[in-house]
């Protein structure tokens, strides 16, 4: 059975009584939270993410939030600031305060810096926005990363490309779902390089690994289009995209992206989307991001594998 979550926003509750922490604090602030970050790994942690919104659909942004966490029926950590964070390709928050906005004015999410999870297991996580009040969620931390980790060796991935013959557009990007000609793709250039031969070649890499035709919350952004935006800027790397379902949302997933973000490299693993990995020139992987890309710390780390 597959058990991946499609939407960008996930909430893990590990019991009743944390889903009734939850409910109480979202009824009694108007407000209601969601840990927006995947595979978090027991031990230092480079970011916590948690988006927040009200009952009626608007999002927090703007600013900074407090965020502190404890295990289940356990002690609350020191609280740590987390600023707001931009969904790339969303409207922005201007606001140097936390400030509820619709979703057509400014979407985004707050992140911590590095913060430690001391242990695994399931944890409570509390947001205080201040006098617009607090919210609680939960989460899961692993012993181990489930997805590929930072420093690992890159998966030799023979992903589909354009010249693959017989190819299905649909099997590249989702969003070309009804097309039956590779000429409907929107970014052609994403899927003329495959990472096994980019490894034997020895290029860096970028890789994003989304299903943009199936992103369900109000929260996601055009990531794989703002992602190909960076290829004119980088022309040493090769920029892959690799679609997570191939034919449709109720279908298995890729073999391809199985291979970086499934428990197990396979598609019956259990894992979560979008991603983006960075592979140095060696073939070892140097950065990822979950689910919300912070575009400057990609261009960084882009440029550092340019130079």
């Amino acid at each position: 059975m597959k058990s991946y979550i499609r939407t960008l926003m996930i909430v893990v509750v590990a019991t009743m009584g944390l889903a009734s922490c939850s409910d109480k604090a979202a009824k009694a602030t108007g407000l209601q939270a969601e840990t927006a970050s995947f595979d978090i790994v027991a031990g230092p942690v480079e970011r916590l993410m948690v988006g927040v919104s009200d009952i009626e659909g608007n999002s927090l942004t703007g600013g900074t939030v407090q965020i502190r966490i404890r295990p289940v029926d356990g002690e609350w950590s020191t609280p740590v600031e987390a600023t707001s964070l931009a969904v790339p390709g969303r409207p922005a928050s201007t606001s140097t305060t936390a400030r509820l906005t619709a979703p057509s004015e400014a979407v985004g999410v707050y992140a911590t810096g590095k913060v430690t999870i001391p242990t695994a297991g399931f944890w409570e996580l509390e947001v205080n926005a201040g006098k617009l009040g607090t919210a609680m969620t939960a989460f899961e931390a692993f012993e181990a990363a489930q997805a590929i980790g930072v420093g690992a060796a890159a998966p030799r991935t023979d992903n589909p490309t354009i010249n693959t013959p017989g190819i299905k557009p649909s099997h590249l990007d989702s969003l070309a779902l009804d097309a039956t000609d590779i000429s409907a793709l929107t970014d052609q250039d994403l899927h003329k390089v495959q990472i096994a031969k980019s490894l034997n070649d020895r290029r860096p890499i970028a890789i994003v690994v989304a299903t943009p035709a199936y992103c369900t919350s109000q929260f996601c952004g055009p990531l794989v289009s703002e992602f190909g935006k960076l290829q004119k800027e980088y022309p040493n790397i090769d920029f892959v995209h690799l679609e997570v379902f191939p034919d449709g949302f109720d279908k298995p997933i890729s073999v391809s992206a199985a291979q970086w973000i499934a428990v197990g490299g396979t598609p019956e693993g259990q894992g979560n989307e979008p991603w983006v990995f960075v592979v140095d020139a060696s073939g070892t992987v140097t950065q990822r991001w979950d689910n919300v890309v912070e575009m400057k710390a990609l261009r960084a780390e882009l440029k550092r594998l340019s130079d």
